[in-house]
């Protein structure tokens, strides 16, 4: 049996590329063909962690896009100048030696740029025969320079939709697969009053406001609130909710699945959305369910091309300041017809209208190996 070693970050990205991750490991373990195993290298190399730490902080601050971008950009610059320290790269070398030389993995599946490099880098010095797969759990990473790679022997997008054409060219040899499993086991109910889906990931300013604007609206819409890691929003959110008799259900943990049953319930209604922070998988995940996004830019670069998808095709709407969230809650809950408009373009202009799913990796891989 074929070894897989599967390498993200666990810090980067909150939810995206670990669960990405765990995704990917699930498929490639459940056909008993390979032996898998999910290393987080932010773990394996702890100043990774740091970094990350970092860039949860930045998209959780409450300052100006502009002004995030520049710490943004600073912090980039501080990984770039770490990674080329010579002394630095025995630390990831002799990181990369402890599970390598132990495992023999026949592939390694990167599923951040910068891991794919490093990987590469380790690979090219030591003279290791192992496969490697550079799997892009976000194509707007590829604007950013310490995530351009293009010498794996596959690269994996999880989109066909990305702006820089030129970028996606590069590719020794480039798939599309999308992240998202089918969900037909669920037996889903036609849902008569709307729903509203609040994902919050990391970016507190607004949603209790938002919350108590969905709770006093005459409509009386379904509430589905998940709040990742901010314990202090989540208590404040439970008191709000038993002063309205418990009407809406708040999670500080949901697993992906009972997610994905949210969503599809929420899609039979024609006036439910989702309410979030402008992640690519969060944002292409509802799309590809045909519901509906009112999301905020986090103000992270990587994720400006999720704001132009979502307002350039009106898959729903996206804004910049996060304390506004509230108001146009409102105004989407008093006008249901601009939810049904934007249902209406989703349904009629798809994006990554194809046959692959994540089913269908493990042939894939064989493939590369």
């Amino acid at each position: 049996m074929k070894k897989i070693l599967i390498i993200c970050m666990r810090t980067w990205g909150r939810m995206g590329n670990y669960e990405a991750a765990k995704k990917i490991e699930s498929e490639l373990a459940s056909k008993e063909v390979f032996s898998t195993e999910l290393i987080c290298f932010d773990e394996l190399v702890p100043v990774f962690s740091k970094f990350g730490l970092r860039m949860q902080e930045i998209s959780a601050s409450y300052y100006d896009p502009h002004i995030k971008l520049k710490l943004y950009d600073e912090l980039i610059d501080d990984i770039s100048s770490w990674i080329s320290n010579f002394n630095n790269e025995q630390v990831l070398n002799e990181s990369l030696s402890s599970v390598i030389e132990n495992d023999f993995p026949s592939l390694i599946i990167s599923t951040k740029g910068v891991i794919a490099k490093i990987v590469h880098a380790f690979k090219e010095k030591f003279y290791f025969d192992f496969k490697t797969v550079n799997f892009i759990t976000n194509p707007g990473l590829l604007d950013i320079k310490i995530h351009q790679h293009f010498s794996s022997d596959l690269t994996i997008r999880t989109t066909n939709y990305y702006p820089n054409s030129d970028m996606v060219e590069k590719f020794h040899r480039l798939e599309t697969v999308p992240l998202f499993k089918p969900v037909s086991n669920y037996q889903i109910d036609q849902q008569d009053i709307p729903s509203i889906l609040i994902l919050c990931n990391g970016c507190e300013e607004g949603y209790f406001d938002v919350l108590k604007t969905s709770f006093e609206h005459p409509s009386k819409p379904k509430i589905f609130m998940v709040i990742i890691s901010n314990k202090k929003l989540y208590d404040e959110c439970i008191d709000l909710n038993r002063k309205y008799a418990d009407r809406a259900c708040i999670y500080n943990t949901l697993a992906n699945k009972d997610y994905l049953k949210l969503v599809l319930e929420a899609s039979t209604n024609n006036r439910s959305f989702l309410y979030s922070k402008s992640g690519p998988n969060t944002v292409l995940e509802s799309i590809r369910f045909n519901l509906p996004v009112l999301v905020h830019f986090s103000g992270l670069p990587m994720e400006r091309w999720i704001v132009e998808l979502t307002n350039k095709r009106k898959f729903g709407f996206c804004f910049e300041n996060q304390s506004n969230g509230s108001s146009l809650i409102k105004k989407w809950l008093d006008n249901p017809e601009i939810v049904t408009n934007f249902k209406r373009n989703i349904e009629l202009s798809k994006i990554d209208d194809i046959n692959i799913t994540l089913k269908d990796l493990p042939d894939i891989i064989c493939d590369v190996m």
